[in-house]
């Protein structure tokens, strides 16, 4: 059976994304994955404050990552109504 790599979120509260103006998808092929990984790509949510960027959230699955920039983004933008 194919292992999927973990999702893996960096922050500790939603509050904590509001300092991002912009949030992406950026994915990233594994050096060396091993025969039982299911994917080599890892699908990371950036984002990005003072033009530099700083991952949130790493993914398996590219449309989980989008879903989840999708989230941010509406989150930010609430925030800030």
């Amino acid at each position: 059976m194919k292992k999927y790599l973990p999702t893996e979120f960096h922050f500790a509260s939603v509050r904590d994304l509001q300092a991002y103006s912009e949030f992406r998808v950026e994915s990233q092929f594994l050096v060396r994955p091993t025969p039982d990984v299911a994917s080599a790509a890892v699908y990371r949510v950036t984002g990005l404050q003072s033009g530099a960027a700083t991952v949130v959230a790493q993914f398996s699955s590219a449309s989980q990552a989008a879903i989840f920039r999708d989230l941010c983004s509406a989150a930010i933008a609430s925030s800030n109504s």
